[in-house]
């Protein structure tokens, strides 16, 4: 007589060893100082690589960490505050606290040379491989942050796009309805792993996460 195997049921924990208690406390826990130093290093590398001719952009100066984390906390403050144009942030008004922090001239020249990657070949192994290596660094401490329940479940994320490319999807009837597709799997509201999904090349492979842990609960310290 066929018997089946006794299903495992255990809770969802955190594996931080203190709970942060600020939001900026639980974005430095994902968004740690090893992703900030690729991000100020390969910005840095491209505005070098724009100028090999010894041209210059007037007033360019290395970038620093410090002006990138001002930076990276000025462009969500205009994604939650609207105002007609990135301009208006700067015009005076009381929008423009925050923007006392950083020059608009300086904000558009980190714009303009923001770079997450390295400098890679004419063509790259993989399309989305602009996101490396942060996609993959983040994906890590996710995983290293929580430890996922017994019941997971695996959906589609969408981040909204709607310029030229052969690997965005259009999805009628949905919230966002064109951009990229990401395939992730998740606990209660929390993203443990994750990968793009292309138009034209399909799943990409799960990104810092074995594909086989999309089958099976993660083996991390459970309960006895």
């Amino acid at each position: 007589m066929y018997t089946p195997l006794e299903r495992l049921e255990y809770d969802a924990d955190s594996l931080l060893p203190q709970q942060p208690t600020s939001p900026i406390e639980w974005f430095s826990v994902f968004f740690n100082l090893d992703i900030w130093k690729v991000l100020c290093d390969d910005t840095n590398a491209y505005y070098i690589s724009k100028h090999t001719d010894g041209s210059k952009d007037p007033g360019w100066r290395p970038v620093t960490i410090g002006e990138l984390r001002i930076w990276i906390g000025l462009v969500i403050y205009i994604g939650i505050v609207k105002c007609p144009s990135v301009r208006d942030y700067w015009a005076g008004t009381t929008w423009q606290i925050p923007m006392d922090l950083m020059g608009f001239n300086r904000f558009l020249q980190i714009q303009k040379y923001i770079h997450i990657s390295l400098l890679s070949p004419a063509s790259p192994p993989a399309w989305y491989m602009k996101l490396e290596p942060m996609a993959t660094m983040l994906a890590n401490s996710f995983r290293s942050a929580y430890l996922p329940s017994t019941n997971c479940s695996i959906d589609e994320m969408m981040v909204q796009f709607a310029g030229c490319s052969i690997h965005k999807v259009k999805m009628p009837r949905k919230p966002i309805d064109e951009g990229y597709k990401i395939f992730a799997i998740c606990d209660h509201g929390y993203t443990y792993g994750f990968e793009f999904y292309s138009r034209e090349d399909g799943a990409s492979g799960t990104i810092g996460l074995p594909a086989s842990m999309l089958l099976q609960p993660p083996m991390l310290a459970l309960p006895a």
